[in-house]
């Protein structure tokens, strides 16, 4: 979710710095330029930056810095693809720089080639291991790719360089609290708020760790604060989340239109309307909400998971194997789906695969911050093998941490059935 936060960190055009060229006349003249496209990127004239990069090229197309800012501007265009080139160009042209090597890390990450762009930041980061953002940036591409601990790494080493930074200390945060490490998780994320307490990441990360944490309404306190100081769609959607989960429904719903409306292109805000109408039984728009989260954000995995609870939910067991399927593609170190697929296997009466995924699901399952989606699920795919005890104790577990949840009131009669309630 927090894919924009990361992309504009990678590459800042607004800190252009031009270090000597070959010759002084050049470092002059692609200096004055660089320092024109900046003017030119701050006021939204990236069209106006894109020519002035390319004087630079034509100027001097023998020196990296030249081609290195055309990279950057290409990059701030999201020409990922000419980006590459033009940092590529630029490797060529420097021996022992960590500028373009960050560069193209960035216009990897811009096209989601996940790996190639650890390996570019991760060199920069040799080059120059006293820059925080490159390790910054290596935390945040380990988090996609489900590496936490090296996440966390790498985020710690962002904070022991610059420990005055918010954002460095809002990721290390996020990390943290994936890992299960609430309370660090909890103490980062009130070290970046009081760093900048008007920054709305900080407070959208705030509200995020105390989500995880089941202690929604706090979550919910920091989302608005969030959404106050002018905070993106994605933390709207997750207030929404977090008021259905606490019982208000409408509150939720009405919130996670907004994030929808406020900026419809955002997979984020149209992941959490989804969820939230799955919430109150509204499976048919909970279906278009997640197919538009795939179409937006297809190289990521959790739009297919999304999906294939959504099918799941609806009954369309086949289509919620073929979104895990194509979601396994994609590669995960999460076993969350596992519960949606055992579901899907236990409603097409394949048992024997059905017991498989519940097998490998139980850790997750019996773990602290484990979806109400995949207990829900879980729990009725142990139903409808028969295991009617398993099932009362993982919707007991559900209704203990959601006790006002829209699915609380069906759970808790199937289990006050089986006497756990």
């Amino acid at each position: 979710m927090q894919r924009m936060a990361v992309l504009a960190s990678l590459i800042v055009v607004a800190g252009l710095v031009v270090p000597g060229c070959d010759k002084a006349t050049d470092k002059e003249r692609v200096a004055a330029l660089a320092s024109r496209a900046k003017r030119q990127r701050d006021t939204g004239d990236l069209r106006g930056a894109l020519r002035t990069a390319q004087s630079a090229v034509q100027l001097v197309p023998s020196s990296w810095r030249s081609w290195w800012l055309l990279g950057t501007v290409r990059y701030a265009r999201d020409e990922y693809i000419q980006s590459e080139a033009a940092f590529t160009t630029s490797i060529n042209f420097a021996e022992g720089r960590a500028e373009p090597h960050y560069g193209l890390g960035g216009a990897l990450y811009g096209q989601q080639r996940l790996r190639q762009a650890l390996e570019e930041c991760q060199l920069a980061t040799q080059l120059a291991p006293g820059v925080p953002e490159y390790h910054h940036t290596v935390g945040q591409i380990r988090a996609e790719m489900g590496a936490n601990t090296e996440a966390a790494r790498a985020h710690r080493k962002a904070t022991g360089l610059a420990p005055s930074v918010a954002k460095y200390h809002a990721s290390l945060a996020s990390t943290l609290i994936d890992l299960g490490a609430e309370a660090e998780a909890l103490e980062e994320a009130q070290q970046a708020v009081y760093l900048a307490p008007e920054d709305p990441l900080c407070h959208g990360t705030m509200g995020v760790v105390l989500y995880k944490m089941d202690r929604l309404p706090h979550a919910v306190s920091a989302f608005r604060k969030a959404i106050e100081r002018g905070a993106e769609a994605t933390y709207r959607g997750y207030l929404g989340i977090a008021l259905c989960e606490m019982g208000k429904p409408s509150e939720g719903m009405a919130e996670s239109e907004e994030a929808v409306a406020s900026e419809p292109a955002s997979p984020a805000a149209r992941y959490a309307l989804g969820y939230v109408l799955a919430y109150n039984h509204e499976l048919a728009r909970a279906t278009e909400q997640m197919r538009q989260v795939v179409r937006l954000d297809p190289a990521k995995t959790y739009g297919y998971f999304a999906m294939a609870d959504v099918n799941a939910l609806a009954g369309a067991c086949k289509d919620g194997i073929k979104a895990i399927a194509l979601g396994m593609e994609l590669g995960t170190a999460s076993r969350d789906h596992l519960p949606t697929l055992a579901y899907c296997h236990a409603r097409l009466r394949n048992v024997q695969a059905a017991r498989t995924c519940l097998a490998q699901a139980r850790a997750t399952l019996d773990g602290k911050r484990v979806p109400i989606s995949a207990l829900y699920l879980g729990g009725k795919a142990h139903a409808l093998l028969g295991d009617t005890a398993r099932a009362a104790e993982l919707f007991r577990n559900a209704v203990k941490r959601f006790p006002e949840h829209p699915w609380a009131p069906d759970m808790r009669a199937f289990a006050a059935r089986q006497g756990q309630m």
